[in-house]
């Protein structure tokens, strides 16, 4: 039998001249999510349900519902930013049960001011170092040495905040340096706006349909405009189905806002609310998920990282407010079928809220004063105090450490914070290569094609619900881009180096199996078309793309005659190697 598919093979190869490379699709755009607070006209002040109808299903929108760009409004999902003017922004996770939003609640209860306020999110993917974004309050004013000549970016933090365009509070920042550790004083790298809360001039990037400016409000909770307190720019339909992983509210005073009774706008909704397996109320320093459940029902919320494990709360119970997140859990669950904090092996970065006992405090690692502008990580010393893992000043934020405040006595708040890596990069390991593509050869079989849930949505790259070989092809092309490339890399190209070559070849002959046994079929062993074997069809391929010299927009290709001679060299050793 083995010896008549060999010469079946080796019949076939006449065939390879007449096979080309199908052309890739389009990638895929991901949205944007977020949440804004109560103070704005968008969320209509304190308590679930009682703002502007959103755009999908007229859902009162409030401080706790996870929203995205209004249109299109069907089907609801995440939308990308869009120019202004816009509507409303829609629905997607409502924070109270019952609340209609297409992807469930949050199932949140008032808490102790009746306020269901969420001031941070993530969905657990925030992988890689290539980008980083974030938001701010309406008081940030941006580093002020800029206003005294050193270089800036704009539009950024100081151009669009409190002593600028007064929209910064609506607004998404792109921090021009990488995600990863970065201590340095005023001034710093910068950053720049890339998301606009309405779309609108000044500014007028795309945005979501929020409302601006939000100029200073001085002791008073209610804003002129919105505040964007949470954000993840690369949501896809799937995530909304997985884990949410979200920070509630603390109830210690705020300097700047003191016109809700006992000191405002902090409103306590974190003590509001228990866990639903322990019965703890939780802390505003807390990280809270909700997770699935069979049948597509969720549950929560429930603790994921205490405060106590990021080193806050040290000054008591709720004394610390965490109001920005980004997560990338290892996936790993508890014996109750949870997802837990490992610090060994999850990325949780954080930041704390403005008058946070915390605040001022020497952190573990460089012994710097702690500012609610500045981008946190777990404990790293015995000391148990948070790290800096990136300082303001560095983003272009206001600090009382460097003196650059303008004047105002607290520095600028971050209170949204994500981590973005390229969609391919699906290890997070920040490098684009085999590994990456064999994840998507991992799931099955590509030809009839794998249906995906939440824990495998990041390899459904054109959204369709289904992981199969279009993904494959919009791997291949975006990842080619990502890595400097003009070009899609082509099947057959076994360890991506940009030629099909006798090397190729070998890696296929060797795992050759065309009855499917073997306990590998991935990429790098020659698979071209992700189904359970390596056969004739892969080696069809490889053949009909055998480009020694490397391939692309100017790269030669070989006569018939030479990759046919090429193959049949290959597959003669194979053969006797297999003797």
């Amino acid at each position: 039998m083995q010896l008549r598919l060999r010469k079946i093979f080796l019949c076939s190869l006449s065939l390879v001249c007449l096979l080309f490379f199908s052309p890739v699709s389009v990638w895929a755009q991901r949205g944007s999510t977020f949440s804004i607070d109560f103070q704005g006209p968008t969320g209509g002040g304190i308590g679930p349900l009682n703002g502007t109808k959103d755009s999908f299903a007229s859902i009162p929108i409030d401080e706790g519902a996870i929203l995205t760009t209004g249109s299109p409004a069907a089907p609801p999902i995440p939308n990308p930013t869009s120019p202004g003017p816009l509507p409303a922004p829609g629905v997607l996770i409502g924070s109270v049960p019952g609340s209609g939003a297409p992807y469930g609640d949050l199932n949140l209860v008032p808490g102790i001011k009746d306020a269901v306020e969420v001031d941070a999110l993530s969905y657990g993917r925030d992988g890689g170092r290539k980008k980083l974004f974030f938001s701010v309050d309406e008081f940030a004013v941006g580093d002020q040495v800029f206003g005294a000549g050193a270089a800036s970016t704009p539009p950024d933090v100081f151009t669009e905040g409190g002593f600028g365009n007064k929209e910064a509070s609506a607004d998404v920042f792109k921090f021009n340096g990488l995600a990863v550790i970065t201590i340095m004083g005023s001034p710093g790298v910068d950053s720049r706006a890339v998301l606009d809360g309405d779309g609108l001039a000044p500014f007028g990037a795309p945005g979501v349909g929020l409302v601006e400016p939000n100029a200073f409000t001085w002791g008073d909770p209610v804003d002129v405009g919105d505040n964007l307190d949470a954000v993840d720019m690369n949501t896809r339909k799937g995530n909304l189905l997985g884990p949410v992983f979200f920070s509630l509210d603390s109830y210690f005073p705020d300097t700047l806002e003191t016109g809700v009774a006992g000191g405002g706008p902090n409103t306590g909704t974190a003590r509001g609310n228990l866990d639903v397996l322990t019965g703890i109320s939780f802390s505003g320093a807390d990280v809270l998920m909700k997770m699935p459940v069979a049948g597509g029902a969720a549950t929560g919320p429930t603790i994921y990282a205490a405060g106590a494990d990021l080193g806050l709360d040290k000054a008591g119970y709720d004394t610390d407010d965490l109001d920005a997140l980004a997560l990338m859990d290892d996936g790993e669950k508890n014996g109750n079928g949870y997802l837990f904090f490992d610090p060994g092996n999850d990325r949780l970065l954080f930041s704390v809220r403005r008058d946070s006992a915390i605040i001022g405090t020497p952190d573990g690692t460089y012994g710097l004063a702690i500012e609610p502008g500045d981008i946190l990580r777990p404990p790293t010393s015995s000391a148990g105090l948070p790290s800096i893992f990136i300082t303001a000043e560095a983003l272009g934020l206001a600090t009382i450490r460097s003196g650059t405040t303008g004047g105002m006595n607290t520095g600028d708040d971050l209170d949204a914070l994500d981590v973005v890596g390229p969609p391919r990069d699906l290890n997070f390991d920040d490098q684009i290569d085999v590994p990456d593509i064999d994840i998507i050869f991992d799931i099955g079989d590509l030809v009839l094609g794998v249906a995906t849930d939440w824990q495998s949505v990041e390899l459904d790259l054109n959204s369709d619900s289904v992981v199969d070989n279009d993904d494959l092809d919009l791997w291949l092309a975006e990842a080619a881009i990502d890595n400097g490339y003009d070009s899609a890399y082509i099947k057959g190209d076994t360890d991506l180096d940009r030629d099909v070559d006798l090397q190729d070849f070998l890696n296929l002959a060797n795992n050759f199996d065309p009855a499917g046994t073997a306990s590998s079929h991935s990429w790098g062993n020659g698979n071209t078309d992700g189904n359970s074997t390596i056969d004739l069809s892969d080696y069809v391929v490889l053949a009909s793309n055998f480009s020694p010299a490397s391939y692309g927009i100017d790269a030669s290709v070989p006569e018939p005659s030479a990759m046919l001679l090429a193959l049949l060299a290959v597959c003669g050793a194979s053969i006797c190697l297999r003797r």
